[in-house]
């Protein structure tokens, strides 16, 4: 549905898991109240997923996007040891970066739920510790997608053009959300200022 009405823009690829591993730490959470810890062999399993795809496609570099409910921030700093993460802290610009650098450009999790309570290699670690690794390893924590698009901007794997187009149709979701109305109904489009993303206004569609 999000294809056919034009409001999925890019064909992402999603990583798949099993349903014998999943079923596992549901268990574990539900009745066993173990909560984050349950789902670790999930995280591993997507880690070895975005192994997979570094082999069958080694002239592309690979842009993780996931939420810290689960394992998908284990998962991003398992493919960073692995893998390697050019826009970490420190790194050099992906477009002068050669595959020996690192295969991974950026992972983005999406914070559903308090940083210190995530699954994460560095449970053990003071918060701002793990912080610290997470930007060595090109992991950006953002809240919304307005955010996430800023991050990849200041990384550089996105233009401003872009960023603008995203924080529109973000204003267009949320708008459509709270009102219930259908893409055919909706009757005003946020109008952004290039000069100033934080501002904008309405304009008739």
């Amino acid at each position: 549905p999000l294809e056919t009405s034009n409001l999925l823009h890019t064909v992402p690829s999603m990583i798949p898991g099993s349903i014998r591993e999943s079923l596992k730490p549901v268990w574990n959470t539900i009745v066993r109240r173990q909560k984050s810890e349950a789902w670790r062999p999930v995280g591993v399993r997507k880690k070895e997923r975005l192994e997979e795809y570094a082999q069958l496609y080694p002239e592309c570099w690979l842009v993780f996007v996931g939420d810290n409910g689960q394992a998908d921030l284990l998962a991003a700093e398992e493919a960073d040891e692995l893998l390697g993460t050019i826009t970490g802290e420190g790194g050099g610009h992906w477009s002068t970066a050669k595959p020996s650098d690192g295969r991974m450009l950026a992972s983005f999790i999406h914070a559903v739920q308090p940083k210190q309570a995530a699954l994460s290699k560095h449970t053990r670690l003071p918060l701002a510790e793990r912080e610290q690794r997470w930007r060595q390893a090109g992991i950006r924590h953002f809240k919304t997608y307005i955010e996430a698009a800023v991050l990849a901007w200041e990384a550089s794997l996105i233009d401003r053009a872009a960023v603008l187009r995203i924080t529109r149709e973000a204003v267009h979701d949320f708008i459509r959300l709270k009102s219930g109305l259908t893409e055919g109904k909706f009757e005003k489009r946020a109008k952004i200022d290039p000069e100033n993303w934080g501002s904008w206004s309405w304009e008739a569609a």
